[in-house]
């Protein structure tokens, strides 16, 4: 699964009041997972929402096949997440041993604004750019 995996279908367009959603024939997301030393990094870029949480499923099944200790999103591309993906990533934890969380590594305003108004940013490590 080192390659990107993509996937694309017909879009919405920004909610009515204006809020950025998924864009109409854009990339749905381009997902890629890698593993090393107990460490899978997912590097997530375009739009998370119903139809990419079955790919994001997918790599996350791969990740748990594969051993990881810990779990880290990038998500600095993201430009659309909805609440049933973020539920995914941040569910991630099942699938760590110790009870450890995964982490979401330098999330966007979307990002932040879904895990803070579903109170899902406490189920996971938020890392910023700097670390």
């Amino acid at each position: 699964m080192a390659a990107g995996t993509t996937g694309s279908g017909p879009r919405a367009g920004p909610a009515p009041d204006g809020t950025p959603g998924p864009s109409r024939g854009a990339p749905l997301a381009t997902i890629e997972t890698r593993v090393a030393a107990g460490t899978a990094t997912v590097v997530i870029t375009g739009e998370l929402d119903a139809a990419s949480a079955q790919l994001l499923a997918v790599h996350l099944a791969w990740t748990a096949g594969a051993g990881a200790r810990h779990v880290v999103f990038d998500m600095a591309g993201v430009s659309f997440a909805d609440c049933a993906t973020m539920r995914l990533i941040t569910g991630a934890a099942r699938l760590l041993p110790g009870g450890r969380r995964p982490a979401v590594r330098q999330p966007g305003p979307v990002v932040r604004r879904v895990l803070a108004l579903t109170g899902l940013g406490s189920h996971c490590d938020v890392i910023d750019a700097g670390r």
